[in-house]
Order: C-alpha cells, then sequence, then structure tokens
C-alpha cells in the first residue's frame, strides 16, 4: 500500500482494533501443538499476517447491526482459518515458490506435507463450526468450504484455458473468492441476531466484494507491485492461467484464442511480453476494471439499505478504496 492508502487502510480498522487484536491472539493460539513433529511447521507459518480481510468484514458486519463484539471470536478465526487452508492448497495447484516475500510451505516441505496441512487446517475448522453447535452458522461456513472446493475443480476440469469466457469466470471466482468473503459477512451478522433480511443483504454485500477483489488481485498481477499481490508480478500468465485482464480481453477478440492459448503453454517470458501486449491493445485491463465497478457497485446499493453508522461507512470506503486502488 502507498502512504495514503495505510492512512486510509487504518482508520478503518481503528473501529474495530480491539476486536481485530482480540482475534490475532485467540487465531496464533491454533498454531500451537501438542505434538513437536507439527510444530516447526506451524512456527513457519504462525506469524505470517496477511491483510485479515475477512475478520474485518465479520466484525464491521457484527457493527452495522448492532455492535463490535469479540465474544464470538472463534468464528473470525475459523474465517481466517479456511483462508488459510485455501491459499496452502493453492500454492500446490500453482506450484508458487513465494507468497508475501517468502518461501511457500510447499517448496520447502513439498507437495504431500502442504497438502495435509491444509486438509488439517480444514478439520480445525470444522471442529471449530461444531463446538458452536449454531445450525446457521455451522451451515453458512460447511456451505462455503463446499464452494469453494466446487471452484476449485471447476477451474481444473471445466475451465480450459483455451475456451474460458468471462461467465465461467466470474461463476470461478465466486466460488473460490466471494463464498467466504460472503460467509465472513453472514457469520457477523448471526452471531448478532441479525433478521433473515439482513442476512440476505449481508451476504451480496460479501460476495459481491469478494469477487470485485479477486478481479482487483487479478489486474494487479498485471500491472501492480509484488507487494501488493503477495506474489511476483506475471505469475499468473507465466504459470499459464486465464486471469481476469486477458479474458476481457478476449471477449471481444475470439478469432485470438488459438494463438493466446499457444502462448499461455509456452510460458515464457516472451509469450508473457506478447500477452501483456495484447492485454494492453485490446483495453483487457479496462475491461476488467469496468466489471469491477459495475460488481462493487451492487454491493454498495445493498449496503446503504442499512441505517447509517461509522461502520456502514467503513465498510463502505473499504469498498471503494479496494476498487480505487487499480484506477
Amino acid at each position: 500500500m502507498n502512504r495514503i492508502s495505510d492512512i486510509q487502510y487504518h482508520e478503518i480498522t481503528g473501529l474495530v482494533q480491539d476486536e481485530l487484536n482480540r482475534f490475532e491472539q485467540a487465531f496464533q493460539e491454533q498454531f500451537q501443538s501438542r505434538h513437536a513433529f507439527l510444530q516447526p511447521i506451524l512456527d513457519y507459518l504462525c506469524w505470517e499476517k496477511g491483510k485479515r480481510m475477512r475478520p474485518l468484514l465479520f466484525f464491521l458486519s457484527q457493527g452495522m447491526i448492532d455492535k463490535p463484539s469479540s465474544d464470538k471470536v472463534h468464528l473470525a478465526v475459523m474465517l481466517e482459518l479456511t483462508h488459510m487452508a485455501s491459499l496452502i492448497h493453492d500454492d500446490v495447484i500453482d506450484e508458487s515458490i513465494r507468497r508475501r516475500g517468502k518461501q511457500t510451505l510447499n517448496s520447502i516441505w513439498g507437495n504431500q506435507i502442504s497438502v495435509l496441512l491444509g486438509d488439517y487446517f480444514f478439520s480445525k475448522v470444522m471442529s471449530l463450526a461444531v463446538q458452536e453447535g449454531h445450525q446457521d452458522m455451522l451451515k453458512t461456513i460447511s456451505t462455503a468450504v463446499v464452494e469453494m472446493g466446487r471452484g476449485e475443480l471447476r477451474q481444473a476440469i471445466d475451465a480450459d484455458p483455451g475456451q474460458l469466457n468471462v461467465n465461467t469466470y466470474l461463476t470461478i471466482i465466486e466460488e473460490k473468492t466471494a463464498s467466504l468473503f460472503g460467509a465472513s459477512c453472514v457469520l457477523g451478522g448471526l452471531s448478532v441476531s441479525a433478521s433473515q433480511s439482513q442476512i440476505q443483504k449481508l451476504e451480496i454485500i460479501g460476495r459481491r466484494f469478494g469477487m470485485a477483489y479477486q478481479i482487483r488481485d487479478d489486474m494487479l498481477d498485471f500491472s501492480g507491485e509484488s507487494d501488493e499481490t503477495g506474489k511476483p508480478i506475471n505469475q499468473d500468465l507465466l504459470n499459464g492461467k486465464m486471469s481476469a485482464p486477458l479474458i476481457f480481453a478476449l471477449e471481444h477478440c475470439p478469432d485470438q484464442k488459438k494463438k493466446v492459448y499457444e502462448k499461455l503453454q509456452q510460458g515464457s517470458v516472451s509469450a508473457c511480453e506478447w500477452l501483456m501486449q495484447f492485454i494492453q491493445e485490446t483495453g483487457g485491463n479496462e475491461k476488467a476494471r469496468l466489471k469491477m465497478q459495475a460488481i462493487t457497485q451492487e454491493a454498495i446499493d445493498q449496503l446503504i439499505t442499512f441505517p447509517e453508522s461509522s461502520f456502514r461507512a467503513a465498510l463502505e470506503k473499504l469498498l471503494i478504496f479496494d476498487m480505487e486502488r487499480v484506477s
């Protein structure tokens, strides 16, 4: 983030800083094990601190309905553990070697250990969910985990890079990414006894924010900096992945699909440069940006139906702030 963005972000998080601090303490407790063989791996991961976007959405959603509370902090922990497990699996699938400036788990301990550790975290999530004993909350997180898995499978099985279109891409990111954002807002609402109507609106807000967030990440891979994305720039193109700018670039250039697919398969620096030029010339990044803005507006349209409050204003700033980072 640049200096202005840091200030904006801390203004938003400041509203729920006490709750986020309590979350952080509870989250770190999940990385302590009685089993000595497991501790070195957990130690490597435990201080890897991301944006904590899902706990932030959880507490801001609470605040819009009632007031933020750390009484249900284990729900925020559950959300972040789910996110971490998915990142570990993603790094294996993508064969990534660095994330957020550090070596990935799979690059040190190998794919087998990484997959098993991701499964271990998913198991901890389910254990925390069962302890809650609230049927709606258990259903919310379990549905999100199933949907995330389905999104991964859809991308691996159905989404041939040579055939992937905008509609399929949007379905994949809603399943893989936005489902957990939606669950974050829903769980926040459920934890403070939100009405069914409020829960439905919170889910739309979270899902639309999550979709916009993923499109933005794809755009930053093309035009951002590595400290923004947590991975090397152009990694998607070098890995042969069809991300938002390229998919939107192809939307009106179907005659170029074959050549684009060939370049993706090459995975070379020169092929990556050709793809970047193609995206630039066809306005793929701009088309992706416009879609991100439209999806963000759908979230804001739902958000403004809630009573005015500092928490609603903070969530609106978060939505707009995220969008402006690639404008």
